[in-house]
This record gives structure tokens, sequence and C-alpha cells, in this order.
């Protein structure tokens, strides 16, 4: 364009607006296409990241577990973030820059959860990684003609059925919420008619009569009902769905060819899986019926051979099962007997949609039972998706405490309180005269080995430490030192409180708190078994002040004592004894505090170890070793 100017050699104002329009128009354009060339800059480099990410796990041979988006992305976000800080530095355009920038990291998210089979993500990037039997898809039930099969066996006598069973649930605690109409409970062996091979078990193992929640789960489940357990762990809940299922297993047709199992227990640990498979054996032997017992941490190919080797029981734990299932080793189409034991840990564990998949892949005419010792909302959504007009037995209070247990709370400083456990186990060996069979409950595994550190220095005080960085060999080991009594005193994480069935603990130690109430019951829950009494004792420190009340209430609906200490620390007039700080604790001069108190002999229910953790961290008060997820 040819510029026109005037006599003094201006140019006219009209003309130099529209030249400055075109000058703005072409920087405009060359922010524009610098801008596409970083976005571009920024694609490449984010996907180079992801390709080294990949190469890197395949090399390694690692599988993608529970990971979060930000343990994925961090080289992406953090390239992101220098693209996105410059792009807003040159164009002055924070709100543009910044939708452009979310774009690229969304699209590049989605192609590394494409190019990793994930099915999808959560707010946050959570639930991110690659769930075992995401390949897996369920069979269209609904176009399939599926074979007949048996469920119904129970054939009630007529004294059973003539009894009245309100006298008999009241004297157990026995709730029945009926989805169908349930028959009585059956008072002896003999009632319950069960082959003569599992009878003559019975009475090798000095069993003199079913618990409660086999007295009524047995006639249940032998007559066909879809069911719902409530029981703690140690109610004998194991054989209350095992000896049914060999009932169930014996009516069908037998095994041919590459079928699978036709009763499956899906459990959460693996400690748990070994148990109900010795429970298996013992009572499995005499009529023939094979198991198998599937676990992650242990190696494949033993377990490969005993699903192959004709396994109508399967016993597992989700993601080892699913991984079997996706590489072809078993399937579950011959499975019509369910059961799904401790599903209220599956949930906590985070296996929900685990378990909803193995759900799917089982025919829907299945009988399925349901095992837990809580009965929280995801359990119930659980429940009511799978279970078809299901019988829900409930033993006792599932928010209290077995009341054979007789539980005292000693209130302490936390940095005293490991010269007062000390203490309490010289005096409970005074009064024993040995080392008694001890389980001692830790938030942490890193709590646990500092532990086990200190007892190394007490001689004839053997201890050993489970936790989730133990291998399973380990594990099996110490279990097996812990119950021949070579090794008294067990140091454990909550990865032990559910499902191992340990007989003659005497004593359970709450050293931390757990963080849920319901923990805590699943604690003490390793003592007073079958009858027997049994003791607990908690520790509670300034960090779970903020859970005294429930405390308080979980107690008296325990029928036991509050402690005076408990009720002044609810009120906030409570001293911790062996705190340093200010003039606190039981003695009479600030800073060093008094002596502790001797072992509160009120019997307690303790709690959750959870702190007030924002507000007190705030404050100073918590450190955050102590928060540490457990294992």
């Amino acid at each position: 364009m040819e510029e026109e100017c005037t006599a003094d050699g201006k140019v006219p104002h009209k003309l130099a607006q529209q030249l400055a329009r075109e000058k703005a128009a072409e920087e405009a354009r060359l922010q524009r296409e610098k801008f596409e060339q970083q976005k571009k800059d920024l694609e490449a480099k984010m996907q180079a990241a992801l390709e080294q990410q990949m190469k890197n796990r395949l090399e390694k041979k690692e599988k993608v577990k529970e990971r979060t988006i930000t343990d994925k992305l961090v080289p992406a976000k953090r390239a992101s973030s220098e693209m996105l800080e410059d792009a807003i530095q040159k164009t002055g355009n924070k709100k543009i820059d910044t939708k452009a920038a979310k774009a690229v990291v969304k699209k590049q998210k989605e192609e590394i959860f494409n190019t990793m089979g994930i099915v999808g993500f959560g707010k946050d990037g959570k639930d991110l990684g690659l769930p075992a039997g995401s390949k897996l898809q369920a069979p269209n039930w609904a176009e399939m003609v599926l074979p007949r099969f048996e469920k119904a066996f129970y054939k009630e006598l007529p004294e059973v059925s003539s009894r009245d069973p309100a006298p008999f649930r009241a004297a157990k605690e026995i709730s029945v919420w009926e989805g169908a109409s349930a028959p009585n409970p059956v008072l002896t062996f003999d009632e319950a008619g069960f082959p003569l091979a599992i009878q003559q078990v019975f009475t090798v193992a000095g069993m003199t009569e079913p618990t409660p929640i086999q007295s009524q789960a047995w006639p249940v489940v032998l007559s066909g009902y879809d069911m719902v357990g409530l029981a703690e762990t140690g109610s004998g809940k194991t054989l209350a769905y095992l000896l049914p299922a060999f009932v169930h297993i014996l009516a069908q047709d037998e095994l041919k060819g590459d079928d699978g199992p036709i009763a499956l227990v899906v459990c959460p640990t693996r400690e748990l899986a070994v148990q109900i498979q010795t429970q298996a054996d013992k009572f499995g032997a005499g009529m023939g019926v094979l198991n198998a017992c599937l676990y992650g941490g242990g190696d494949k190919a033993p377990q490969k051979r005993q699903l192959q080797r004709g396994s109508a029981l399967c016993i597992a734990c989700p993601g080892r099962l699913l991984d079997f299932l996706e590489a072809g080793t078993t399937n579950l189409k011959r499975v019509t007997y369910l059961v799904l034991d401790e599903a209220d840990r599956m949930m906590d564990m985070g296996f929900d949609k685990q378990v909803r998949k193995i759900i799917e892949l089982v025919r829907p005419d299945r009988q399925t039972l349901m095992f837990s010792a809580t009965w929280p909302t995801q359990v119930r959504r659980l429940a009511g998706d799978f279970l078809n007009r299901a019988i829900t037995v409930q033993i006792g209070n599932l928010s209290a405490a077995n009341q054979n247990i007789k539980q005292a709370v000693i209130c302490i400083a936390e940095e005293a309180k490991k010269n007062r456990l000390f203490q309490l186990l010289q005096s409970i060996v005074d009064k024993e005269e040995e080392v008694p069979r001890t389980i001692i409950f830790c938030l942490t595994k890193v709590r646990c080995e500092f532990l086990w550190s200190a007892f190394q220095r007490k001689e004839g005080w053997a201890s050993q430490t489970i936790h989730g960085d133990k291998t399973q060999k380990e594990r099996d080991w110490v279990m097996s030192e812990f119950r021949n009594g070579n090794c008294p005193i067990l140091i454990a994480t909550d990865v032990a409180a559910r499902g191992l069935d340990i007989k003659d603990v005497k004593y359970v130690i709450n050293y931390d708190m757990p963080m849920h109430l319901e923990e805590y019951v699943h604690r003490i829950g390793r003592t007073g078994r079958a009858g027997e009494m049994g003791q607990a004792y908690t520790f509670v420190s300034s960090e779970n002040l903020n859970h005294v009340a429930g405390l308080i209430k979980i107690l008296e609906e325990s029928r036991q004592d509050v402690p005076a200490e408990l009720r002044q620390l609810a009120e906030g007039r409570g001293k911790l004894p062996g705190s340093r700080m200010g003039k606190g604790g039981y003695g009479a001069k600030g800073g060093k505090g008094g002596p502790p108190p001797a072992p509160v002999a009120i019997p307690y229910v303790a709690a959750p170890y959870a702190a007030p953790y924002a507000q007190g961290q705030a404050q100073g008060y918590y450190a955050a070793a102590y928060m540490a997820p457990h294992s």
C-alpha cells in the first residue's frame, strides 16, 4: 500500500490509525502463531514423557496399581506449567492461555488412559490405575440358556419347626431381617442335617454346639436363600458358609475339562484366605472336596496348579482372582455359590470395583452370601445391587464390644506411652507368671518396628511384627511362631486386626488408637473368643481428644463403666500424665508431671486414633509422621 504524506512529510491521521491497526493485527497473528507453536511443543514434550514412562513400565514389567494422576503426570504438569507461564507473559491474556493449556493437559490425560487401558478417572485424578479385570467383559446372561443347579437342601425337623425361635434368638442376641421367610435356628449339629463326614469332624474338633451365627445361618443358607450375615470375626462365620458350600458342591454335576470352581469365596486379605483354606481342608477332606487359595504376594505357579487339579471350591482375594481370569487360567462359568467375606473390609481397602466385576462374571441366579462386621452405606448398596430378597442375620450389637472382654483405659501423654507399656506388660507377667499371648496394635508399621526394637532389649519378652511391608513368607512364619507360643507378643498394624483367628489371645493392647471406632471393636475382638474372658488396654493421648465423646457413647452401649478420667477429658478438664508441657500431668510441679497412675481397672471401650489433624497441626501439636497411613 502506498503511503500518502502531506506537504510537511507527515502521515494523515486516518492513515496512521489504519497502519496502527494493521501493525497490531500482525503482532497478534505472530503471537497466535507463537502460542500455537508453544502448544505443539507442550504436546510433544508431554507425549515424550508419556512414551518414556510406558517404556520404563514395560522394561521393569511393573503393574499400575492405585496411583494418582499426579504420579503419572508429573513431567507433563511441570511442562504445562512452564509453557503456560511463558505464554501468559507474552500474550498478557491469562484467561485464554489457561483454558488452552488445560485443554492440552486434558487431551494428554485421555491419551495416557487409553494407552494404559484405563476405563476412566475421577475428580482430582484419583482412582487412576490399570485395575485388574479391566479387560474382562461380563457375559450377556439374558441371551444365555443356563443349566439348572440345586441350592435348596434343608429339611427342617418337626422339633425345629415347632419350636418358638424367639427365646433362643433373644438369649443369643440374634436379629433376623426377613427378605423372605426365615427358617428357625438349629440348636444342635444333628438338627442341621450335615453329612456324616462333617459330623465326625465336629466330634474330633471337640465342638459341642453351633455358634449363634451358625445356628441361624445354616438353615437359611441350606434352604437356598441369599443371606447377609452381620457378625464379628471369631463368631464362627467361616463355617457358617463353608459347610453349606460343601453340601452345595456335592449336589452339582462333577467338574469336567476346563470347568472353573462351583463355590467361590472372595475375601480381602491373604491371611484370611489362608485361614479359610485351613478350615476348608479340615472339613472338606473327608468328602473329597478340593480347594484352591489365590492371593497376591504368593507364587502364582502353585496357585495355578491348585486351580487346575479340579478344585470345586476357590478362596480368593479380588486382585489375584481377576489376574487369573484375565490370563484364562480359570473361569467362573460354573460358580453357583458365591460368598463375599468381610465385605466391609473389602470396601475399605478400595476393592469395590473389583468385587463388582467378579460378581458380574457369575451367573445372576446364583446363591449369594455376604458377611460383614459392620453395615456401612457402601456395603448396603452392594447387597442391594446383587442379592435377591436376602435374609439378614445379625449377631449382637455391631457398635458395641464383646462383653466377655474387660476393657481398661490409660490416659497418658504421647511421649510417656513406651515406658507405660513396659510397666503394664511387667504387671501382666507378674500376675500370669509367664508372658501370655498378647497383641499390641500400632497405627503405623514404623511404630511397630520402633516397639520391636525396644523389645529386643527386654530379655524373655520374645516379639515379632506383622504389617504391610512383610512378605507372605514372613507373615506365615510370624503367625506360626505366635500361634505355637514361641513368640508370645505380636506387634501389629490393622492388617492383623481383621480376619485373623488366633486362639487363646489373653490380652490386647491398643498402643495407638485406630482410625475408626469400628476398628477398635475389631482389634479387641482378638481376645475373649469362644466364651472365654479377655482383657484389653487402650492408651488415650492428646491426639485422641476429639473422639472422647464417641468413646463414652460406645462404652455405655457396651454396658461398661466410664472412667472418671475419660469424662474429665470430654469436659476439657483432664490432664495427661507424663506430659512435658506446662503444669499438666498428675505431678505437683510443672513440666515434669508425676508418675503415671496405676492401670485403670474400670472396664472401658477405647476409640479411633485419628487426631483433629488440621487444627492440631496448625497449632503445632501433631507431628506429620504420626499421621502416616497405616498398613
